[in-house]
């Protein structure tokens, strides 16, 4: 691979904390007009607010994941790194989603807020590991 392949990644790895929250919160800006006008197609302003509360959801725990590994997990310890944000970013949605599903009905089950939690889980899963750990990415010698 080019010398230059990964440049764009490790740009944003090294950006500081801020800037990073920053790209993060216009990805889900993104994420947040698909799925509303997914969640008004699959059940009108019912499924725009559990799309909405999903990306909320997964924003939040995103931008916690990024400054907790910041502080905790140095780049150096990669494991740990990794660890500590995953789990981060994935106890919390998961919980959530198993509370809401067990209500067995109500108006979050209706309009599928499962299912946009788990699209908004996945739509900033990628991206925020690109931002965590796209500083590991070493130079080519």
């Amino acid at each position: 691979m080019g010398k230059h392949e990964f440049a764009w990644v490790r740009s944003l790895a090294v950006s500081s904390l801020s800037a990073r929250a920053c790209v993060l919160l216009v990805w889900f800006v993104l994420y947040g007009v698909l799925a509303a006008a997914a969640g008004h197609l699959m059940a009108g302003a019912a499924g725009v607010r559990a799309a909405m509360l999903a990306g909320a959801i997964c924003l939040f725990v995103g931008l916690v994941s990024l400054v907790v590994t910041t502080l905790v997990a140095p780049p150096e310890k990669a494991a740990a790194h990794v660890l500590l944000g995953m789990t981060i970013r994935m106890v919390p949605p998961l919980l959530i989603c198993m509370w809401v599903v067990q209500q067995q009905r109500g108006a979050l089950l209706e309009a599928g807020f499962p299912l946009f939690l788990v699209a908004a889980f996945l739509w900033g899963l990628g991206f925020e590991t690109l931002l965590s750990v796209g500083s590991l990415l070493k130079e080519p010698s």
